[in-house]
């Protein structure tokens, strides 16, 4: 039987992938969900609220914490900037993380379930929808180099 150390690298580094595979038994689809977003206990509240957990019966597997260090700080800004997650009742793991002025959520899964997947996907929509940033149009510029012609893209976000 797996063991939980060998969800770890050869750097000592906790692997997800193969953390989903030692619970499941199987490997793991990937959907990653990544965009700027400032960090604060209120930005990363309104990303947990925003996924239904309970539709799967989603529990924390760990946290890490953002804490000020000082002895006066104020701890009621102290909040969890990274969960690792997993499913109850679904081969499911959700990674999220607030860090470094960035959100990225991971959500591996069984691919051969299709509701899982549609539930992936429409968490995917929900937290784009909430926190994610607008585009604006893509610009395009034609420009010649020597004996041809190039193409340069340009797309800004607000």
């Amino acid at each position: 039987m797996p063991k939980l150390i060998n969800a770890f690298d050869s750097s000592n580094e906790f692997e997800r992938s193969s953390y989903f595979t030692i619970c499941f038994n199987t490997l793991p689809s990937h959907l990653r969900f990544k965009t700027p977003l400032n960090e604060s206990r209120e930005n990363m509240e309104a990303v947990m609220a925003a996924i239904d957990f309970e539709d799967i019966r989603i529990k924390e597997v760990f946290k890490n914490w953002n804490t000020e260090d000082a002895k006066n700080a104020d701890s009621s800004n102290d909040y969890p900037y990274q969960y690792l997650l997993k499913s109850e009742i679904k081969k499911l793991v959700l990674w999220i993380s607030l860090e470094n002025d960035e959100l990225v959520s991971t959500f591996l899964y069984d691919a051969t379930d299709p509701d899982l997947e549609r539930w992936v996907i429409s968490a995917n929509s929900v937290l784009r929808a909430k926190v994610g940033v607008n585009m604006s149009p893509v610009f395009k510029v034609l420009y010649r180099h020597s004996t041809y012609f190039l193409q340069r893209m340009s797309r800004r976000m607000n």
